[in-house]
């Protein structure tokens, strides 16, 4: 049972001799991961382009990126300004975006998401569900978000061209959800809480490049359209993660 002692840091709570060094990113699970789940871990297999936690909660608009890939975002106003109760429940663990001004400006990096597939995962509570009310987009390439009581996932084709949206699902205001939107080239696929929900093959080339205007908060950076809710746990991949991945994350 382990006697309550479990620390990060040394072998027991109480022990003399503790750990010197640094420590990230620490998981616990009660099953034994198989090794493509183990080797999926690491996030080099998931090909992770950015993830913000959206923890940040300083008297600074610098919004973290903790992939280690340093696409950091900037925020209108000071993080802790921001924050809100997360999708477990605890304080100050998410961000919340009124709607009016709120939002993160990743428009800096939207020049390197140039890609032919990819998956984007986030935690939502939308004050908004019945009207489009976008999470979070890159200009012409993608944008997730609420609409018409459902979830839609929008992407579009390179040089502006043809564009498919999916949506499914019901949804409730006030309620956290696990959302994800996948393209792997050929099917769009759309999942709440780890169920698919919609799926279409658009027939679609590769996704246009975003013209450097991904945001958390809307759709793209200077829409005076913006989203009404609380947001947590983002993370962009630039392959179309499996069902089993989706569920693992």
């Amino acid at each position: 049972g382990g006697d309550d002692n479990m620390v990060i840091g040394g072998s027991y709570y109480g022990s003399p001799v503790l750990y010197h060094g640094s420590v990230d990113e620490v998981s616990l699970y009660s099953i034994a991961l198989s090794d493509s789940q183990i080797q999926n871990l690491s996030g080099s297999d998931f090909q992770l382009l950015g993830s913000w936690s959206l923890d940040d909660k300083a008297d600074s608009t610098v919004v973290l990126d903790n992939s280690g890939l340093g696409l950091h975002g900037v925020s209108n106003r000071p993080t802790c300004d921001m924050k809100t109760s997360g999708m477990d429940g605890q304080s100050d663990t998410a961000m919340y975006f009124d709607g009016v001004s709120d939002v993160i400006d990743l428009s800096r990096i939207g020049s390197v998401i140039h890609i032919s597939q990819m998956t984007v995962s986030l935690w939502a509570r939308s004050d908004q569900v019945d009207t489009t009310n976008w999470i979070m987009g890159n200009g012409k390439q993608f944008r997730v978000g609420f609409n018409a009581g459902q979830v839609c996932f929008w992407i579009r084709e390179k040089n502006a061209g043809r564009s498919n949206q999916i949506q499914g699902g019901q949804v409730t205001a006030g309620q956290w959800y696990h959302i994800a939107a996948s393209y792997d080239g050929d099917s769009q696929r759309l999942y709440i809480n780890g169920q698919l929900v919609a799926s279409a093959s658009p027939g679609l080339e590769e996704l246009d490049g975003g013209d450097d205007n991904m945001v958390i908060g809307g759709s793209y950076y200077g829409s005076p359209v913006l989203y009404h809710g609380s947001v947590d746990e983002v993370s962009l991949y630039s392959i179309a993660l499996s069902d089993s991945q989706l569920q693992n994350l």
